[in-house]
């Protein structure tokens, strides 16, 4: 019996990708953050993270900046922020 085949789905996906700026951020060792993360495959055979981990930030301690020279017809992409969702802002 040949075994079933998985994809990782959009959320689990950004939620590895969250793992990585996380430890990039803290320059922290990824692993033990890898090992924490719980998964269920849904309905649809995609793997999905139970719980993500959460980026907290502050807007004060970064300057942002706008150093992106626009021009005429320039048009943002729309984004898919599903994987976003446990983004937490901490108000300053």
């Amino acid at each position: 019996m040949e075994p079933e085949k998985l994809k990782l789905s959009n959320q689990a996906l950004g939620a590895f990708m969250m793992t990585l700026q996380k430890c990039l951020m803290q320059q922290a060792d990824i692993t033990g953050i890898l090992q924490d993360l719980d998964f269920y495959v849904s309905d649809e055979n995609e793997i999905i993270c139970t719980n993500p981990p959460t980026l907290e930030f502050s807007s004060s301690e970064q300057d942002w900046g706008d150093d992106y020279e626009w021009d005429e017809g320039d048009e943002l992409e729309e984004q898919n922020l599903d994987s976003f969702a446990n983004l937490t802002k901490i108000e300053d």
